[in-house]
């Protein structure tokens, strides 16, 4: 049973029992006519759900949340490029047909992820640009007397 969230990677398993049982029906056709694009999707929301998880739960917060969407960030860079030169490592479902699919066909999907990497730059742009002092990131490397007075002795206690 599929976990919440992780559809997409079940679908992928069961398309050809999703295709034949659809078989007569306009929507088969329009799903087989699409099949590489569901492929890419699947592989694509695996991992948009991977960075809503890490979003979420007791343990996030505003830094670590700056860290995480900044990873996805420079991780969708790395996507558009292995992508375009036909490395299918981080894509399983994509790499299934890696045969098939046409050059057109990753330019679309590269083209889809650098338009969401700007939409995330847009979106998330107040918590990208926020600023963490070293100390609240690696206090234990922090020279103390280079931060502020107030905070010498509580970073030592640390």
């Amino acid at each position: 049973m599929a976990i919440k969230g992780e559809l997409s990677s079940e679908f992928h398993c069961i398309w050809d029992f999703i295709v034949s049982f659809l078989a007569n029906k306009q929507l088969g056709e329009q799903l087989l006519a699409n099949k590489f694009y569901v492929f890419f999707l699947s592989d694509i929301f695996e991992k948009l759900n991977s960075l809503n998880k890490q979003l979420q739960g007791k343990d996030s917060d505003r830094i670590s949340s700056k860290s995480v969407i900044a990873a996805f960030m420079r991780k969708l860079q790395l996507y558009m490029n292995n992508i375009s030169r036909r490395a299918f490592e981080q894509f399983p479902c994509l790499a299934s047909v890696s045969s098939d699919l046409q050059d057109e066909d990753l330019a679309l999907y590269a083209e889809y992820m650098e338009s969401m990497h700007a939409d995330m730059q847009n979106r998330f742009s107040d918590r990208l640009m926020m600023v963490i002092p070293t100390w609240v990131s690696i206090p234990f490397e922090v020279n103390v007397a280079d931060i502020d007075i107030s905070l010498q002795v509580p970073i030592i206690e640390l």
